[in-house]
């Protein structure tokens, strides 16, 4: 169509777009592999579901460090203070 003027997003919103997905799919997929590795092995050993909601909180545990890690690096946080990033000499004050 003539005349309709479309707004594509720029291509740092795509590369942001595309990373925020990622994140998501990285949670996802965190917590899905963690049930599902407690699953096999309840099944393997013959336990209850001990470990699948062990797994899965393992899964959880990893997937909101690592979504924090992503999220600091894509939204270019700084390190919150006395984190290991943050060196004692540089902390901002006078």
């Amino acid at each position: 169509m003539r005349g309709v003027c479309v707004d594509r997003p720029s291509t740092s919103k795509r590369a942001l777009i595309a990373r925020l997905l990622g994140v998501g799919w990285f949670v996802a997929l965190m917590i899905a592999g963690g049930a599902i590795g407690g699953l096999a092995l309840d099944r393997w050993l013959g336990t209850g579901p001990i470990l699948t909601i062990a797994g899965t909180l393992a899964g959880l545990a990893v997937a909101v460090a690592g979504m924090y890690r992503m999220l600091t690096a894509v939204l270019g946080a700084s390190p919150p203070p006395g984190s290991p990033g943050d060196s004692p000499g540089q902390s901002g004050r006078a």
